[in-house]
């Protein structure tokens, strides 16, 4: 039979060994890959193809942490997040120095876990062991909780939930605390410049006109 050929030669590196070697989890080099891609194609077919691939690499992925797979289900997303890239990719964008960070899923999944700890938390302050509440602290998944219990909680003990809605990450509470930073960051820079001007004499004293 005659093998398959695209017309183009072979890869000179081997995907799935460089993502082993990486040192990342396959669902995390998938998004890492996903995130920086796009600076990569000139073509909007060719990318869309790729995350059709990143696509099903997050599926597997999926399927694994979800249990009743096998480890082949994680050496199948590793293969095709991997290629996906080098399959789809037939015309690059120019060789170009190219500064790579953390995807911003990352820090949403790591503010994801923190708040899970933080309710986790909550319910075993609340629970039958403190005497508080007659809450079983085994009583579900954290998204259960927080729409089933807490609202009545809260009514409850109002100022324990809030203190502790209070700490949660959300996009009101760091954009919250984001916009404190920036404006001390402001009146800190105004006022170190306002001290340079007065050693250059550049500030106009009114007592002296």
């Amino acid at each position: 039979t005659k093998m398959w050929d695209d017309g183009r030669g072979p890869l000179e590196f081997d995907p799935e060994d460089i993502l082993s070697r990486s040192g990342m989890a396959v669902g995390s080099a998938v998004s890492f890959l996903s995130y920086h891609c796009p600076d990569y194609f000139t073509d909007i077919t060719e990318m869309s193809r790729a995350f059709d691939r990143f696509s099903e690499a997050d599926m597997f992925v999926s399927r694994f942490y979800q249990g009743g797979a096998g480890q082949s289900t994680l050496e199948y997303a590793s293969s095709i997040g991997s290629r996906a890239i080098a399959d789809s990719n037939r015309t690059p964008a120019p060789p170009a120095f190219r500064q790579l960070s953390a995807p911003k899923v990352f820090g949403v999944m790591k503010k994801s876990s923190e708040n899970e700890v933080k309710m986790d938390q909550l319910r075993k302050r609340l629970s039958l062991a403190s005497g508080k509440i007659a809450l079983d602290s085994n009583i579900g998944s954290a998204h259960r909780f927080v729409t089933e219990s807490l609202p009545h909680m809260r009514c409850i003990l109002p100022e324990e939930v809030n203190y502790a809605l209070a700490n949660l990450h959300s996009y009101a509470n760091d954009s919250g605390s984001k916009n404190a930073a920036d404006a001390t960051s402001q009146e800190e820079a105004l006022a170190k410049e306002n001290e340079v001007l007065l050693e250059d004499d550049i500030v106009d004293d009114d007592d002296d006109w």
